[in-house]
């Protein structure tokens, strides 16, 4: 029917994966990332301005996300409250 000999039931030519597969509900994700602080006393008054003008970059492209992701979220209420 399949060719090729049979032995215990499996073809030579037939292999069955019957590897298990792993239940990943059971694991915890990974700890979230904290930004370490950072010893400001090592740092000069420009480093420290650097410093202040990339972080509140950061916080523009955060809030940036924050209000994208709320305009999608009342797209999609509104779609689905008609």
């Amino acid at each position: 029917m399949f060719g090729g000999s049979w032995q215990g039931g499996v073809s030579a030519g037939l292999v069955r994966d019957v590897r298990c597969r792993m239940d990943t509900d059971d694991i915890a994700p990974p700890p979230k990332k904290t930004p370490q602080p950072v010893n400001l006393e090592t740092m000069s008054v420009a480093e420290l301005e650097a410093r202040i003008g990339d972080l509140e970059a950061e916080i523009r492209r955060t809030r940036e996300a924050i209000a994208a992701k709320q305009k999608a979220r009342g797209s999609a209420d509104s779609f689905f409250r008609r």
